[in-house]
């Protein structure tokens, strides 16, 4: 085969588009302080790089989810936290409203404080947190609670048993929520027969029924405190997991698309002086040819 000069030149133009591309490449590494920054540099690395992001991705949503459902567990236990104090004042006032050494104006103060006692039990009941209630269910834009009466007689709830839940990893989801009528339906029953009991003088059953029924929403009330204090472990465990998992992705993907600079920096002058001499080299031949061309 015989080699022209147009075939040599042709050549050695490519040759330096070539090193000229090489270049390039690792002058944008040099810039992104990225090894792959399109997918010829690596199909293979950048197929697994989607997927570790594809994974961060999915991790950062079930920590936004346990976040969450970590603070609506916390505003639920605020809330029953505060109702227990208040069932544990009841608790007292029933012990000292069944002495039968107060007479009735007594009985009808401490009847009077019990009245606020129930006030505000509801008022807690009905907590709304991001803007929802919290002991409504599903039906979370309504209060759960309505008082019937004045004085108060019932307690109404408007609520459902509807269980919120989030998912904290793949296929797992946690309840993050307690119906209002479970947690809190015996407390309402409980105050407003203490009141009446006081009212009426009846000392005996604010002894017996009464101080009995207290101590029944009361555990009744710790028990679910302790549900949520369960599955406030176990979201915070599923979080610090997945904090890990997130540290450990994100030191894959460093590893796998993230550019050794020092290596960068040496690679771009060691290319960088070959394209500068293949150049000359280039520029000296078609020169000469040139020159004995006009000869």
């Amino acid at each position: 085969m015989r080699i022209t000069y147009r075939t040599t030149i042709d050549r050695a133009l490519a040759d330096l588009g070539r090193g000229q591309e090489r270049v390039a490449d690792l002058q944008q590494r040099l810039a992104t302080g990225k090894r792959i920054n399109k997918p010829s540099d690596d199909p293979a690395g950048i197929t697994r790089a989607l997927s570790i992001r594809t994974d961060l991705k999915l991790t950062t949503q079930y920590m936004r989810n346990i976040d969450s459902g970590i603070a609506r567990v916390n505003a639920t236990e605020a809330g029953l936290a505060t109702v227990t104090e208040l069932l544990q004042r009841a608790r007292e006032l029933a012990i000292l409203g069944g002495n039968e050494t107060n007479d009735q104006d007594q009985r009808n103060n401490i009847a009077a404080e019990v009245s606020g006692l129930l006030d505000e039990a509801i008022a807690v009941s009905n907590s709304r947190f991001a803007g929802q209630y919290i002991f409504g269910g599903h039906l979370s834009t309504v209060a759960p609670f309505s008082p019937v009466g004045v004085p108060t007689t019932s307690v109404t709830y408007n609520g459902d048993s509807g269980v919120v839940e989030r998912d904290i990893s793949v296929g797992v989801r946690v309840q993050i929520n307690v119906a209002g009528d479970t947690a809190l339906g015996t407390t309402f029953t409980a105050l407003i027969a203490l009141r009446d009991d006081l009212l009426s003088g009846d000392t005996g059953a604010v002894r017996t029924a009464d101080l009995q029924a207290l101590d029944t929403t009361l555990d009744d009330v710790l028990s679910v405190r302790g549900q949520l204090g369960s599955t406030a472990n176990r979201l915070d465990l599923t979080r610090q997991r997945l904090d890990l998992s997130s540290l450990a992705s994100q030191e894959q993907l460093s590893a796998l698309e993230d550019a050794d600079i020092v290596e960068t920096i040496v690679d771009l002058n060691a290319q960088e002086a070959v394209y500068q001499a293949a150049l000359a080299t280039v520029a000296r031949s078609i020169q000469s040819t040139l020159i004995n061309f006009l000869r």
